[in-house]
């Protein structure tokens, strides 16, 4: 259900259907560059995209979205292992227009990864509002790093017991 409504929202955009195109993002759109600025990208980005953005990048983006292994649109996580055997960190800009909070909340849940809810910014976040997410990512990292430092320290430490 999530693929086929994607996929009729990227045909939207690339039919330039302004009715279609308000039905599936909500908002009116004169064209792909319009909808990028809405979801915060710079206009002078969005209308260097929109140049780019024609039947081949749909059917790429398409095929994307139909090639992901495991499909996390298909069944949303039904392929996935309980826990994923390395930490993790999900992003969910949740200004993005198909982010279904729910859905990224079992998702993360499952695999048992760290949420970080990117309130506001949509899909172009990490264009739009680097210095916002980064920090998000390097505590992340640190956290991750500070815990892999304890491991080996307490592993290096020989037991006094023998």
């Amino acid at each position: 259900m999530a693929v086929r409504r994607r996929e009729a929202a990227l045909r939207a955009l690339r039919d330039h259907d302004a009715a279609a195109t308000e039905r599936h993002y909500g908002v009116p759109a004169g064209g792909f560059a319009d909808l990028l600025v809405m979801q915060g990208m710079p206009r002078e980005l969005a209308e260097e995209l929109e140049g780019e953005h024609d039947e081949g990048m749909s059917a790429a983006m398409l095929a994307l979205y139909r090639s992901a292994v495991p499909n996390l649109h298909a069944d949303w996580g039904t392929q996935l292992p309980a826990r994923m055997p390395a930490p993790g960190l999900v992003l969910s800009p949740n200004g993005h227009p198909f982010n279904e909070a729910e859905q990224t909340e079992e998702m993360a849940a499952k695999v048992g990864a760290q949420l970080a809810v990117l309130e506001g910014l949509g899909h172009s976040w990490m264009v739009t509002h680097p210095a916002t997410v980064a920090p998000i990512l390097t505590t992340f990292w640190n956290a991750q790093a500070e815990q892999q430092a304890e491991h080996h320290e307490r592993s290096a430490v020989p037991s006094m017991e023998q």
